[in-house]
């Protein structure tokens, strides 16, 4: 049986831990919604919570699983290599988000996500302002302006979802290039045959 080449070892190892990292994505996303939801919440806490599992911990995954990927693969990575492994994995991770969250979720289990999420980010939002001092009036004037940007994303149209898919994917990308200039390690010239 021939060997795998390093490249498509590289593809493999990307697309398993995407898997891995869209479940962990995808875990973090419902704890978040269901914390950010619950009364109990003070807003630096929603801040936190919305910031560190949304942005954070994947992120730190990310880089985890690259540079796990790099050390299953041999130790050594091109530049090319390491790219193309990230990205197979965040985007395996997104399209898992997506279709664990927005659709398989948000279908059958809180089909009012939406909403609730949008009282949720207002309160929170309001609450902080209060308490910074802000006057009732700019506290208004504020609320008032999360409240239209939650109604211009409501019912967009299918060129606005395929568009919004696109530039998820170039942002895919743009991480994928970070995150493989952070892991690729490129072999001595003298183990280069």
């Amino acid at each position: 049986m021939p060997e795998e080449s390093i490249d498509s070892r590289v593809r493999k190892g990307g697309l398993i831990r995407g898997l891995i990292l869209g479940f962990i994505v995808l875990a973090l996303s419902i704890v978040s919604f269901y914390f950010i939801t619950s009364a109990s919440t003070t807003p630096v806490m929603a801040l936190v919570v919305l910031y560190g599992f949304s942005t954070i911990i994947p992120l730190a995954a990310a880089i985890y699983f690259a540079f796990n990927l790099r050390s299953t693969v041999g130790g050594y990575l091109t530049f090319k290599q390491a790219v193309t492994g990230a990205f197979v994995m965040v985007l395996t991770s997104y399209v898992l988000l997506v279709i664990g969250r927005d659709l398989a979720f948000v279908k059958l289990a809180e089909p009012d996500m939406a909403p609730k999420t949008e009282t949720a980010m207002l309160k929170n939002s309001a609450d902080m302002y209060k308490q910074q001092g802000i006057p009732q009036a700019k506290i208004d004037i504020k609320i008032a302006e999360m409240r239209k940007q939650f109604g211009d994303g409501q019912g967009t149209s299918v060129g606005g979802i395929v568009t919004n898919f696109v530039e998820n994917i170039i942002l895919l990308f743009v991480l994928a290039i970070l995150i493989g200039a952070i892991s690729k390690k490129e072999s001595p010239t003298y183990l280069k045959a």
